[in-house]
């Protein structure tokens, strides 16, 4: 350990080739599709090559986000290095996951948010074009409920703000909204959007860890309202589909019968809602933006 807070990552590209390939098996099984809004991929694929430093921020929903996080690093990002943190108790129940760029801290001990700052700096100064992934809400919620995130994240992007090693300045920073939601499979689809935060204003220089805290909780909040209206709306067409079939079918004997028969196995989720909306004459309307959560300065 580096210290009594931290346990340092101590990745093995061997280990983690074999940890991504055995994550996209168990997302084409366990989803009926993992998809993107589309221009997502777009945005994550266009950092791979970037050499500033770039920050991932995920909303905490469910079990999946960190499995979510390495299968997006390992397919739109191949070419940088992922650093994740996990609470140091966890991690010494489950060591092996020091060997994919996990590193573990106690988030509520003294210094924690110094120790954590300390060891990315120290990994992006080794690999410049690291990406660090994480959950800065700090535990599970909901995606209904607004978004507060520990300070954390935001002072590790203040630091990393000021970056000088890659030859370029500035932190960059993406926030991922996820959210599972069934629809015409007994299957879950995995549903994803991804938007690059804007960058402070020119001339402003790095931006303070309050500065990052107010733009990484709305631009996550924004990311995760915008995903649940196209939950809600139900339209497969507004993503691109990552893993999966994605065209409805049942089962593959059924899906035969069916096709022999000259019918399609896809089942139309789409058609019914717009003729009854084209019937109402009025177009479905997705949900408000939730307000901005006020920033809440606590521990890690």
């Amino acid at each position: 350990m580096t210290s009594a807070t931290l346990i340092p990552d101590t990745p093995s590209p061997r280990i983690i080739g074999f940890f991504g390939t055995w994550i996209t098996r168990m997302l084409r099984r366990d989803f009926h599709t993992v998809a993107m809004a589309r221009g997502g991929a777009e945005v994550l694929r266009g950092l791979d090559s970037d050499n500033r430093p770039l920050m991932v921020i995920m909303n905490h929903s469910s079990w999946w986000d960190p499995l979510i996080g390495m299968y997006l690093s390992r397919t739109m990002m191949p070419n940088r290095p992922m650093l994740a943190p996990m609470e140091a108790e966890q991690l010494m129940k489950f060591a092996f996951f020091r060997k994919l760029g996990i590193f573990g801290i106690d988030p509520d001990a003294p210094g924690a948010i110094d120790a954590m700052g300390t060891h990315v700096l120290g990994r992006f100064t080794a690999r410049p074009n690291t990406a660090f992934w994480l959950t800065p809400q700090g535990e599970f919620t909901d995606v209904r409920a607004p978004i507060r995130l520990r300070p954390g994240a935001a002072a590790v992007a203040a630091k990393l703000d000021g970056f000088t090693a890659s030859g370029a300045h500035g932190c960059r920073c993406v926030a991922v909204a996820s959210e599972l939601v069934f629809w015409t499979d007994r299957r879950p689809e995995m549903l994803l959007h991804a938007v690059e935060l804007a960058p402070p204003a020119a001339g402003q220089g790095p931006g303070s860890t309050l500065d990052w805290t107010r733009r990484m909780t709305t631009g996550l909040q924004d990311a995760c309202t915008h995903l649940t209206g196209l939950a809600m709306a139900r339209d497969p067409d507004a993503f691109d589909v990552l893993l999966g079939a994605g065209d409805g079918r049942i089962n593959p004997l059924y899906n035969l019968y069916l096709t022999l028969t000259g019918r399609s196995a896809a089942i139309n989720a789409k058609r019914r809602t717009r003729k009854a909306d084209s019937a109402r004459g009025t177009p479905p309307t997705p949900p408000t933006a939730a307000p901005a959560a006020a920033v809440k300065e606590s521990q890690p």
